[in-house]
């Protein structure tokens, strides 16, 4: 009796493994899946001057109060292609708070006091920003732009400021040396 129970489980047990088998067989069929996406963004080439110097190099002390030394700044963006999203330039750069006014300076510079302001009044597509180390960043007035969703719209050139300021520039905390200041401009979408 024991002998005829065992080979029923095992005749039970090979029973089930082979449709197991055959179904393993039958489920191998090979199916290739093709993935399609439409990214929607975009890009702009900007290129700026690679240095600005003012009055060679050479800045009297006494000139800075008022904020009356200034160089423009001509960003030109170019190859401006996309849609839909909200585009802004990020400016990427050390600031410090100097004396009471957040300015572009290096922690490397060996003046104390001194800064770059930098602005722009913006134009058609970008908004005016009246000092940008504050925010790090220049947005366009409206999008998308009147009558068009696309980015090429864009290209062209806006107009910075770059003006040496020492904030309310109190005597006791501006010392002469030299400033430096390094930027960087990424054309980026929100």
């Amino acid at each position: 009796m024991t002998l005829i129970y065992k080979r029923s489980l095992l005749t039970l047990i090979i029973g089930l493994l082979l449709p197991a088998s055959q179904l393993q067989a039958a489920g191998s069929a090979k199916q290739d899946i093709q993935f399609t996406a439409t990214f929607y963004g975009g890009s702009c080439d900007i290129t700026a001057p690679a240095t600005v110097t003012y009055n060679q190099g050479v800045v009297p002390q006494d000139t800075i109060p008022g904020e009356n030394v200034r160089s423009d700044l001509l960003l030109n963006l170019s190859n401006c292609q996309g849609y839909f999203m909200k585009p802004s330039i990020t400016v990427a750069g050390e600031t410090q708070l100097i004396n009471g006014k957040t300015l572009f300076a290096n922690s490397s510079s060996t003046t104390m006091g001194y800064g770059v302001l930098l602005t722009t009044s913006g134009n058609t597509a970008f908004a005016a920003n009246s000092n940008v180390a504050t925010n790090k960043v220049i947005t366009t007035k409206t999008w998308p732009a009147v009558g068009s969703e696309n980015v090429a719209s864009l290209n062209g050139n806006l107009l910075l400021n770059a003006i040496l300021s020492c904030g309310s520039c109190q005597p006791a905390n501006v010392r002469g040396g030299v400033l430096t200041s390094n930027l960087t401009f990424t054309f980026v979408y929100n």
